[in-house]
């Protein structure tokens, strides 16, 4: 099971950044699907496609994952660190 602790600051624009903290080891986190699973997780959560979720990071210490929900059109193109 998964915890996380995370602080939310938000304003109405295109997309929402967000650093999410997970307590896991990050060999754990990618030996269990790792991005895909927390992607596949945080949308259906989110109630929106995998399509509006971008990476943006995954740092170690526990494991720190910075993400993009695209709240608009207004980018279509997909990116990766």
């Amino acid at each position: 099971m998964l915890t996380a602790e995370c602080d939310l600051w938000y304003e109405k624009l295109t997309s929402l950044k967000v650093t999410m903290h997970l307590t896991v080891n990050i060999d754990t986190f990618y030996a269990n699907n790792g991005l895909t699973s927390f992607v596949d997780k945080m949308c259906a959560f989110l109630g929106i496609p995998t399509n509006q979720l971008r990476i943006a990071n995954v740092r170690s210490g526990s494991v720190y994952i910075d993400f993009n929900v695209i709240t608009s059109n207004a980018s279509s193109a997909s990116s990766t660190d």
